[in-house]
């Protein structure tokens, strides 16, 4: 079967209570969903092993190209939820490039990996996380976790490139904008960045244009 073609007709997650997920996180968005938006949903007491709330893509697999361009994610409750390799409430991994999460309660939310509340992991430029409350989020460093090498940091968020298997730069995170959030009350248990925590935001992208 091809996939969807959601470039030409926008579909949304709109509306909806999504709760006591064991596996899965509440929503996990795949590939090719280009301008999707998740709007108006309360996401409550789920578990994922990659995110725990939403999850736009995942962690690089061999092989594997997520193209999620363009989404939103607005007007949402996101709260209690937990993951276990990714974020607590929204992860957004490579290849979601201009996606918008804006106008959210993201609360509550905890996680093993790194970004209690949101976690941006790998290249996605263009990314804006704007008048949200983002608060009492937590990330705790128990034991590695799956294909993620910096775990346990950004109580509220997390940036950071991914490195590649077997060590060297990452490509960057590419660009994003912090704007006009509330960041209260989040906890790193054990890493760096009770609020917010950028690591490895740059690589070879820098080397590849150092004037730049």
């Amino acid at each position: 079967a091809s996939a969807a073609d959601f470039s030409s007709a926008e579909s949304r997650i709109d509306g909806f209570q999504i709760k006591g997920a064991i596996a899965g996180g509440g929503i996990m968005v795949w590939t090719e969903a280009a301008g999707l938006r998740i709007s108006n949903n309360r996401i409550i007491g789920n578990q994922g092993g990659i995110s725990g709330g939403i999850s736009l893509g995942e962690q690089a697999q061999a092989g594997t190209l997520y193209n999620n361009p363009n989404v939103t994610i607005e007007n949402n409750q996101i709260l209690l939820n937990g993951g276990i390799a990714g974020a607590g409430g929204i992860g957004i991994f490579t290849g979601a490039s201009g996606y918008t999460i804006r106008n959210n309660y993201i609360m509550g939310n905890f996680t093993r990996g790194s970004g209690g509340g949101i976690a941006h992991e790998g290249r996605s430029p263009g990314g804006l996380i704007a008048n949200n409350v983002i608060a009492f989020n937590e990330v705790f460093y128990g034991v590695p976790a799956a294909n993620v090498t910096i775990s346990g940091d950004g109580g509220g968020i997390f940036v950071g490139g991914i490195v590649p298997v077997g060590g060297g730069l990452s490509d960057g995170a590419g660009s994003v904008t912090i704007i006009n959030n509330l960041i209260q009350g989040n906890l790193a248990g054990a890493g760096h960045g009770g609020g917010i925590r950028a690591a490895g935001v740059n690589g070879a992208d820098v080397v590849a244009a150092p004037g730049a």
